[in-house]
């Protein structure tokens, strides 16, 4: 595997390990718990993690997506809470890095140096693979910090 997509899985499979930690340290209801305001819910956060995830560094790999499609689909669909087990949330971040290292094994220096445009959404973003990987990896670790607050606030709440 390239070296930049070898770290960027690394960085993920980290990642998730974070998110198993919080998983593992809480009851079944507090995966679906949401702080008050506009917080998300701990399931909502890893699938959507995963999720966004998919999107950006399978466009990091060299994937064609659309960024129009992902938003109202997977996207979308990933802020709906459901009523998933720890068990499952841990199944689909098994699957997910199986996937994800497999694309990566694909991936090559051409790929981590294509231009990507996204076209077909007002903000019209362009990145390179290498930037696509990088949002990626830093919106994953956004979202874990978050699953580690809001496990924190669901154990402090009175």
């Amino acid at each position: 595997m390239h070296p930049a997509y070898q770290a960027s899985y690394n960085v993920a499979a980290l990642s998730f390990d974070l998110y198993r930690a919080v998983l593992d340290d809480l009851p079944p209801e507090a995966l679906h718990w949401k702080p008050e305001g506009a917080g998300n819910t701990i399931q909502v956060l890893v699938t959507h993690s995963i999720g966004a995830s998919r999107f950006w560094l399978q466009v990091g790999c060299g994937i064609e997506r659309s960024l129009k499609d992902y938003r109202a689909g997977e996207r979308e669909e990933a802020f709906v809470d459901k009523a998933k087990t720890t068990a499952e949330l841990k199944a689909d971040i098994d699957t997910y890095l199986a996937s994800l290292k497999k694309e990566a094994d694909a991936g090559t220096d051409e790929t981590l140096t294509r231009e990507t445009f996204f076209a077909d959404v007002a903000d019209q973003v362009r990145v390179t693979g290498y930037e696509a990987i990088l949002r990626g990896l830093a919106h994953l670790r956004e979202h874990v910090g978050e699953a580690q607050l809001t496990r924190d606030l669901w154990k402090a709440r009175k």
